[in-house]
């Protein structure tokens, strides 16, 4: 019968251990504490505003940041920190409208039209 020496079983173990390292480090970085927020933006008749200008300001922080609608009227921001926003779209020629209390929560895409 063959023994099995310590050293065998030390490397065993050293090598379980690092790879459930591997994987609880994957596994950490997967969990973000971040959404996004995606909207279009229409004039009153229904046809999508090319251009307009879209400002997101954290209510917490103050921090803002803004993108303007592409070619489908369409904006985006993502990722985005999980907290309390304000929207606000303006574009020449049109009022300008602002939505707040816009909640955004861990991995959630939340839509934000405006008219």
């Amino acid at each position: 019968m063959k023994r099995v020496g310590t050293s065998s079983c030390i490397l065993k173990a050293v090598l379980a251990m690092f790879a459930a390292a591997v994987l609880l480090t994957t596994i950490a970085q997967a969990q973000v504490d971040t959404g996004s927020i995606i909207g279009t933006i229409t004039d009153p008749s229904g046809a999508v505003v090319s251009g307009a200008k879209v400002t997101l300001t954290n209510l917490g922080t103050g921090a803002a940041l803004s993108t303007n609608t592409g070619g489908d009227g369409v904006y985006k921001f993502s990722p985005v920190r999980i907290g309390m926003y304000k929207l606000e779209t303006s574009f020449q020629g049109f009022k300008t409208v602002s939505q707040t209390d816009v909640k955004v929560d861990v991995g959630a895409t939340v839509v934000v039209n405006f008219t």
